[in-house]
């Protein structure tokens, strides 16, 4: 069965405008975009000069590093909190690694993505202008409804790092940065999943907790880090939580994660107990290398069918 009213699409039809934000602007403007302040909360944004060329990104990762003391702590020492808020971008940003020009066919951007296995690539015009990103929810689109009979299990990531609810929100924020991870599942003592944290989830509970609020406004003696201290996971995380099996399929998956908005799906047996985790860019991978990149093209490029064989 073919799907209907789908073409062959362009480059830009697979691209999006994406997050911008300007080297110039402070520190406080990338926290309260990757926070969810301006609206739905993405994970990462493109740092541009004046004419919208592409300097750099910002990740809600980065943000993490900063606020615990991993980069910048000597100008936080100097400035305080606020001061460091008020410190332009890109002292902060780091280098956008992985970017391509609008001239490529869609083809080479995906075979690019599964060979990086990487969830997002910048599209530059000349003078490195930015036009758009296509991330893992572009692609994720045009697999929607696709019966893949590729099971999670075959996919998933088997290592997951994970934290639990009663212990120190510093320290599970502190693992999450150290082992580059973009979210932790909370388990309990027997392995079963209790929720899920993320880097967003982290940036939203600072700016939206009081205190730390006050912190944010003004310098006091008490930092970020000492008021995190005294914080737990369980105020931090999210309790409700989509999950999938290791035996659903991977189009399965990625409906969900398009449907619930969500990166990443945990993935756990009959009991409850957490077996693994599958992101979105594990859904795009996998489903490359067990039935071929072309049949990914095909898929997101061509006029793709809603069943595989």
């Amino acid at each position: 069965m073919r799907a209907e009213g789908r073409g062959v699409c362009r480059l830009l039809d697979l691209a999006r405008a994406g997050h911008t934000v300007y080297r110039s602007d402070p520190l406080a403007v990338g926290i309260s975009m990757l926070a969810g302040k301006r609206g739905r909360s993405p994970y990462r944004a493109a740092v541009v000069d004046k004419n919208m060329r592409l300097s750099g990104e910002l990740s809600g990762r980065r943000i993490l590093e900063v606020l615990l003391g991993y980069r910048g702590a000597s100008i936080a020492k100097r400035l305080g909190v606020r001061g460091l808020l008020r410190e332009p971008i890109h002292i902060f940003a780091d280098e956008a690694r992985h970017v391509l020009h609008g001239m490529l066919p869609p083809d080479a951007v995906l075979h690019y993505m599964v060979e990086n296995k990487t969830g997002y690539v910048m599209i530059v015009g000349e003078a490195r202008v930015l036009k758009g990103v296509v991330d893992e929810t572009n692609v994720l689109e045009r697999l929607s409804g696709v019966r893949t009979y590729v099971k999670v299990g075959d996919t998933m990531s088997r290592e997951v790092f994970t934290a639990r609810a009663g212990e120190r929100l510093l320290d599970a924020s502190r693992r999450m940065v150290e082992r580059r991870v973009r979210r932790l599942p909370i388990v309990s003592r027997g392995g079963r999943l209790r929720g899920i944290m993320t880097a967003t989830d982290i940036l939203c509970y600072i700016l939206d907790t009081g205190k730390y609020a006050e912190l944010l406004r003004c310098d006091t003696n008490v930092g970020i880090l000492e008021l995190m201290e005294r914080e737990k996971v369980g105020e931090a995380m999210t309790f409700k939580v989509v999950t999938i099996g290791p035996d659903e399929d991977l189009g399965e998956a990625a409906d969900k994660m398009l449907e619930h908005d969500v990166s990443g799906l945990p993935v756990v047996d009959h009991s409850g107990r957490l077996i693994g985790i599958l992101s979105r860019i594990d859904v795009i991978a996998g489903l490359a290398k067990l039935k071929g990149l072309h049949t990914l093209v095909e898929l997101v490029c061509g006029e793709p069918t809603h069943e595989l064989t």
